[in-house]
């Protein structure tokens, strides 16, 4: 048995191949390194193939990708002259604003006012003014035209009505101060306010008489025409209460108003109002 095992470890180890992946001396072999050397030809050939074959596919299509650059690059003028162009839209907008402000600021301001005043025994009050105030800038050429209405409201037991009557002459008197500022004119009638009362009370009893009620109100309207220092020519609406200031009216509002002044309609009648009667004014209500 002892020889045997001596025998056994006396046989030579068995030698490795030259194919073999480890060497003892840990370098790689032939094989692999070729192996690799022909990936990486492989490898650069594929890229050189790439490469040759985008030249030719950009050669080829060179229209195609300069059309697209010059697209691309109008399309950018494009947008920046919108840009451009929005910006110096603001901008003038802003200046108008700013041109706005400025006429604002040098513009006339009209206050409208009307007042009652007594007659020279201090009974009744018999005149009825309109006083026209500049308290802003200069104001040249003002003028001025006034639309007044009797407005009549009939109440009975069955009904209830309603009546614009345009009545004339309720300011014939423009009296100008000749400023431009402050008090610049003064619209006035003889004893308007007193010859208003009389036909009140007169209508009153007729529709006392007849079992009815007749209310009456005046209702005034004013036309203001001037220019300004720019030489630009406004024209203003006013409603004008007693007591309080004139309302400021829109110009469609305005207009409508005084396309009224004497009448409506192919039957357009006013009534002056020194020679219209109650019985005239009764006689709208049927």
């Amino acid at each position: 048995m002892k020889k045997r095992e001596k025998s056994d470890r006396q046989k030579p180890s068995k030698q490795l191949g030259k194919d073999d992946v480890a060497l003892t001396d840990n370098k790689m072999p032939k094989k692999e390194i070729k192996n690799r050397e022909n990936i990486t030809i492989q490898e650069n050939s594929r890229t050189n193939t790439f490469i040759k074959k985008s030249r030719f596919f950009l050669a080829e299509n060179k229209i195609f990708f300069e059309t697209i650059a010059a697209f691309s690059l109008t399309l950018m003028a494009v947008i920046i002259s919108w840009v451009q162009l929005g910006i110096a839209q603001k901008q003038i907008d802003l200046l108008e604003l700013q041109t706005q402000i400025e006429r604002q600021q040098a513009s006339p301001q009209f206050v409208v006012i009307a007042r009652q005043y007594w007659n020279d025994e201090k009974t009744f009050a018999a005149d009825d003014k309109i006083l026209i105030y500049n308290q802003g800038n200069i104001a040249y050429n003002i003028d001025v035209d006034t639309a007044v209405f009797f407005k009549l409201t009939y109440i009975s037991q069955a009904e209830y009505k309603e009546v614009l009557v345009p009545i004339n002459g309720y300011y014939t008197i423009h009296l100008r101060t000749g400023d431009a500022t402050g008090l610049v004119m003064t619209l006035e009638s003889d004893s308007n306010n007193l010859k208003r009362w009389q036909i009140q009370d007169e209508l009153g009893e007729l529709a006392k008489n007849n079992g009815v009620t007749i209310n009456l109100e005046v209702q005034r309207y004013l036309k203001l025409t001037y220019r300004d220092t720019f030489d630009v020519e406004h024209t203003q609406y006013y409603f004008v209460p007693l007591i309080y200031g004139g309302d400021l009216l829109e110009t469609a509002e305005g207009e409508e108003v005084f396309s009224k002044k004497f009448g409506i309609g192919t039957e357009a009648k006013y009534y002056d109002l020194y020679e219209v009667t109650a019985q005239e004014l009764f006689n709208l209500f049927p």
